[in-house]
């Protein structure tokens, strides 16, 4: 009778020791679960991020190219051009509908000027009729903050060239070959080169 109970009692021993029990099993899950949570918050994360910085690279691209339409624009619509620190003045026919934003090339000039608000740089344009006789009247656009410089001159002119003040004379110029235009940032990094092109429609 004792020797059954002896292999009954090692076979129990043996079976419990390969085992898991319930808190075990319990706990394992617990930390799988935490495990995923963690991942799927990781992620979650990287895809905000670069979601949003899909979404900053394609705002930067919009307004860029909108201020490049619009310099565009004015300078081959334009007859003369004054260049002053911090100023560009555009005068002819760039003329736009002040409530519908459509072009309709009425006599004007255009000021794109960096104001300091605050320490932040604002791009403006303003447009002013230089008939009164044509219904229009004057506007003024926010195109851009966070400007530093706004530097004006001839394409072949070198950053540094385009830094050298230009006298303060007022006489107008022509730029048949056309008008290289930068934006600066306050990091000294260069947002917008554009170049327009003096050919006129």
């Amino acid at each position: 009778m004792t020797v059954p109970a002896l292999r009954l009692n090692r076979w129990r021993r043996v079976s419990t020791r390969h085992g898991v029990t319930l808190v075990e099993l319990l706990l394992a899950l617990s930390l799988s679960a935490m495990l995923l949570v963690a991942l799927q918050g990781v992620l979650t994360t990287a895809r905000d991020q670069s979601t949003l910085a899909a979404e900053k690279a394609s705002e930067a691209e919009t307004w860029k190219r909108r201020i490049g339409q619009r310099l565009e624009f004015d300078i081959r619509n334009s007859r003369q051009v004054r260049i002053r620190p911090g100023r560009i003045l555009f005068e002819g026919y760039a003329g736009r509908d002040a409530v519908r934003g459509n072009a309709d090339h009425h006599a004007c000039r255009v000021t794109w000027s960096l104001i300091d608000a605050a320490g932040r740089g604002l791009l403006v344009r303003k447009s002013e009729p230089t008939s009164p006789h044509t219904g229009n009247v004057a506007s003024l656009e926010l195109m851009v903050v966070g400007i530093r410089e706004l530097l004006a001159g001839r394409p072949e002119d070198s950053l540094r060239e385009l830094r050298i003040p230009v006298p303060a004379a007022d006489e107008w110029h022509d730029y048949p070959s056309g008008l290289r235009i930068l934006l600066v940032s306050p990091d000294q990094t260069v947002l917008v080169d554009q170049l327009c092109r003096g050919d006129r429609p």
